[in-house]
């Protein structure tokens, strides 16, 4: 960061314990991490919408922080998300599977979007009468960033505007890379 630049402590999500099997999808991943519990998500949002508020800040970039995405889309603030795709999924309904190699019926992928939208839409009841009507609403509008090359995105090919730029490891410089060069390239068939 430029020396000077403000910086503020980002509210948590902060839910009670509880224990959840392995998650299906990126809604099952939210609500297992704390958006089935609605009281603390909605506490969340309405910390958001305060540093909004008191810094009115023309952009939200973020790195995996869906409940900023959520306030910030109550209050109509531009947004983009940065990551890796496991947390930048394709903007599909339902959200496709982390295990595409399990034969996961798409009704049950439904079945867990629905759990997860139950909480996000009573949360944001205080702020909008909106519902969500998806999860992938929440990407409605924001830039996703994917930092890995395509071929490497687990979830395959996208037509949802995503844009790849490549990792994010720091670049070597000409005389720090070694000369000998051995990869191990591990990859889907068709790539």
């Amino acid at each position: 960061f430029q020396e000077g630049a403000l910086t503020v402590q980002a509210p948590e999500l902060r839910a009670p314990e509880r224990s959840f099997p392995y998650s299906l999808n990126y809604a099952d991943n939210l609500y297992r991490n704390g958006f089935w519990h609605t009281p603390s998500l909605g506490r969340a949002i309405g910390e958001w919408l305060e540093l909004f508020e008191q810094h009115q800040p023309d952009l939200l970039l973020c790195e995996f922080a869906p409940v900023a995405l959520l306030a910030a889309q109550l209050v109509g603030l531009k947004r983009a998300a940065i990551g890796g795709s496991f947390w930048l999924p394709p903007s599909s309904v339902p959200m496709p599977t982390y295990q595409p190699w399990f034969d996961i019926p798409r009704s049950l992928l439904q079945a867990r979007e629905e759990r997860l939208l139950v909480s996000v839409n009573e949360a944001r009841r205080p702020w909008t009468s909106k519902l969500m009507g998806s999860v992938a609403e929440l990407f409605d509008g924001c830039p996703k960033w994917v930092c890995t090359p395509p071929e490497l995105d687990h979830f395959g090919e996208r037509d949802d505007g995503t844009v790849f730029l490549g990792p994010m490891a720091p670049m070597f410089e000409r005389g720090s890379m070694p000369d000998t060069r051995l990869a191990f390239i591990y990859l889907r068939s068709g790539h």
